[in-house]
């Protein structure tokens, strides 16, 4: 099965590769199954032929899981990808997927060992602090935390979890699926199902069972049987013979309006029954990928549930308030909290913690300076230093670059992967060049510019050619991310290009001898990862494909066209 995703962050793609071989587990029928992450061609109808072969040896080598169930491998850059909330098991041979995970458990090991949480204490204090405040008042609290991927709010809320559950604090947690965004409730459905025991596969009649026993434990008899048919209907196991439902669960089932007055009636009693037993933090991750239904659920129990010990802890990435601008706008007691790039001193912290305080300087300036400030990026490339590939770019990280990259409109990205062949300073003259005829040097200038104001790109005001404006890669990923997006043929053709316009510039020798002899190889010093794009001019949509019988899984991420 093939996953197109060609916007998707290397993460995401990664997650929901993984959601699907677990869903496809139970119907394998013994069949084991693999996971691997690569690049596709525009060109091409399926991923490079790597990224098959790696699922297919996989395959082959696995053996029968103890369990029962299909095993499903994981290649190294899909299970780097993976975050703490799936179990992966390294054995002698393999990483091997086993499931996806309840509740945050840990944090994600760094070469078999957890690691502190490094460069938050403020961030973990003030989020230690609210819920103090919330058990201590009593009053129910909102914290949103907001970042990229990859910068490190799962980790902080696994650290808060811990500290909640010493507290005796019941843990409901919900998670955003972009398969599912928009899904009405299905985010607070999630962290119900949760808190009632059900996982989601059980038989109906078990489901039933669970959620009446549970119900039993704090909500008051006279209103145990409305609260759950209602909340029944809700997280998606519904009485199912009209003889057992009660009048208001028949009209109800008549009345869209009513159904959902009388759900959000069965949500707030049973919080309020919960909280009266003990405090509950409801963690929303990914809420940029919630609904309207949860969002004004939860914003009616803020307003008429106040002053019960809850707290809502929601992680998102910046692009929420897109999809949300009023969130929670008229409750008090809300906070936001954006996380800032890791610290320096707290990056260099982290590489000591790992590799230990006899880690050379140069090394540690580099895998610092490398992963700008995020937490994921400095976690794989401690990773590849370990393993002596401290100056190459690991996979996972360059996956991350190149999905930021894939935002970008196409006739960017054209742009950018010509801006990259000349390293990471480039001219608008040779970038023009390098596009021939495909785009004008007045276009070719404008895009330049745009990649300026979206900060890929800086102008340097004083530029080695005459006449010649000067611009430069904001970070040494987002060039090495352009360049590995290129062909092998590409790269050829790129240098050639470039040395020859470098000759007609009479730039100095050394640059336009060096782009003439990387015309003889697709990468000579410049990074050796395969790529996805074909030549210049082409502008082809990138196509999907299938593969049959193998029983591998991947995704193709990274698509750059």
């Amino acid at each position: 099965i093939v996953l197109e995703a060609e916007r998707q962050v290397a993460t995401d793609q990664a997650a929901q590769a993984a959601r699907c071989a677990l869903a496809l587990r139970s119907l394998a029928r013994g069949r084991a199954m693999a996971i691997a992450m690569g690049r596709a061609a525009s060109s091409r109808k399926l991923p490079e032929e790597d990224v098959i072969d790696r699922a297919s040896r996989l395959i082959s080598q696995i053996a029968p899981g103890a369990d029962g169930l299909p095993p499903i491998a994981l290649d190294e850059v899909s299970a780097g990808l993976l975050d703490a909330r799936f179990d992966v098991v390294e054995t002698e041979a393999h990483l091997v997927l086993h499931g996806e995970r309840a509740l945050m458990q840990g944090a994600r090991t760094l070469l078999g060992r957890p690691t502190s949480c490094v460069g938050r204490d403020w961030e973990l204090g003030a989020l230690t602090g609210i819920l103090d405040e919330c058990i201590d008042e009593p009053e129910a609290r909102v914290v949103v935390m907001t970042a990229a991927a990859g910068m490190g709010k799962s980790r902080l809320a696994t650290e808060l979890v811990g500290r909640a559950q010493q507290r005796g604090v019941a843990i409901w947690l919900g998670r955003g699926d972009s398969l599912r965004a928009g899904s009405t409730l299905d985010l607070l459905a999630q962290a119900l199902r949760g808190a009632l025991g059900i996982a989601g596969g059980e038989p109906l009649a078990e489901r039933h069972a669970r959620l009446r026993a549970r119900v039993a434990e704090h909500v008051p008899a006279a209103e145990r049987k409305r609260v759950t048919e209602f909340l029944g209907e809700l997280i998606g196991a519904p009485l199912s013979g009209e003889g057992e439902a009660s009048a208001a669960l028949r009209a109800a089932r008549q009345d869209a309006q009513l159904m959902s007055e009388q759900m959000l009636k069965a949500w707030m009693d049973f919080l309020s029954a919960e909280t009266s037993a003990h405090p509950v933090l409801l963690v929303l991750e990914d809420l940029h990928w919630g609904d309207f239904g949860t969002v004004r659920f939860i914003d009616t129990a803020l307003r008429d549930r106040g002053e019960r010990p809850w707290m809502v802890l929601a992680l998102a990435r910046p692009e929420l308030f897109e999809v949300f601008p009023k969130l929670w706008a008229e409750r008090q007691n809300v906070q936001e909290i954006r996380l800032k790039e890791l610290g320096r001193k707290a990056g260099e912290r982290l590489v000591r913690q790992v590799l230990g305080d006899g880690v050379g300087g140069e090394t540690l300036d580099h895998l610092v300076k490398q992963a700008d400030g995020n937490a994921f990026y400095l976690e794989e490339l401690i990773r590849a230093a370990a393993e002596g590939k401290d100056r190459t770019l690991p996979e996972t990280v360059l996956a991350m670059v190149e999905t930021r990259l894939a935002r970008l409109e196409i006739e960017a990205r054209r742009v950018l992967r010509a801006a990259a062949v000349f390293g990471e300073v480039c001219w608008d003259g040779g970038v023009a060049a390098l596009l021939g005829n495909t785009m004008s040097a007045v276009t070719v200038g404008e895009w330049l510019a745009r990649l300026v104001e979206q900060e890929v790109l800086a102008e340097r005001p004083d530029g080695r050619h005459a006449g010649q404006r000067e611009l430069a890669f904001r970070h040494s990923l987002l060039r090495e991310g352009a360049y590995a997006t290129l062909t092998p043929d590409d790269r050829r053709l790129g240098h050639r290009l470039a040395g020859e316009w470098a000759g007609i510039r009479r730039a100095r020798r050394a640059i336009t001898c060096a782009h003439r002899s990387r015309r003889f190889t697709s990468s000579t010093s410049m990074p050796r990862w395969p790529a996805p794009t074909s030549a210049w001019a082409a502008r082809r949509r990138p196509s999907s494909g299938s593969r049959c019988s193998a029983c591998a899984v991947w995704p193709r991420p990274r698509a750059c066209t």
